[in-house]
């Protein structure tokens, strides 16, 4: 008689064993997921941050203030960082990786225009096309950094939703357990 509570006694230590060792997998992969949707959304929010200061030293170059370099290349250099570290950062979403890719089409046009615009060798109205030509850059990157911040946002919010309603049920199935057990 013994034995056979003692069999019984080893199943349920067994399975309480194996379903923690299920738990804490599952609650570190779900962490992984939600940082990194939140690392793409600091991408995200950085990459904004960096176009609104180059986009004020464009504006500061066409009324004759030119930047020495510095400013434009830390926000460049941020920017770039920001955007590399995303592109090394895609989730499973479907959309981030299209956002993505005309985030990174964005940048290319805008710091292509920046370069004409930032310098004062150009004739004025190349730069003032250059201008016209960067704010519409401007308004496609900030867009495009905003779909990733909001893609990564919402898939947090979903995510988190799940992992409360799962971890609440495991919860409940483990107390389940435990009183049958005992």
């Amino acid at each position: 008689l013994s034995l056979g509570f003692g069999g019984l006694l080893a199943i349920l230590l067994l399975v309480s064993v194996l379903s923690a060792l299920v738990l804490n997998r599952y609650s570190a992969a779900l962490q992984k997921f939600l940082y990194e949707n939140y690392r793409s959304v600091v991408y995200g929010q950085n990459m904004k941050t960096a176009i609104d200061q180059l986009d004020a030293i464009a504006r500061d170059a066409m009324a004759g203030r030119y930047d020495p370099g510095d400013s434009t290349d830390k926000a460049q250099s941020e920017f770039e960082a920001n955007l590399r570290d995303e592109n090394n950062n895609i989730t499973l979403h479907p959309r981030e990786d299209q956002a993505n890719s005309e985030l990174n089409s964005a940048w290319a046009s805008y710091k292509e225009q920046l370069s004409i615009v930032d310098h004062p060798d150009h004739s004025l109205s190349k730069r003032e096309d250059a201008f016209a030509k960067l704010q519409t850059s401007s308004a496609a990157v900030k867009k495009s950094a905003q779909d990733i911040i909001t893609i990564n946002l919402s898939n947090m919010v979903v995510e988190d939703g799940q992992i409360r309603r799962s971890a609440s049920a495991a919860r409940t199935m483990m107390y389940a357990l435990t009183a049958a057990g005992a």
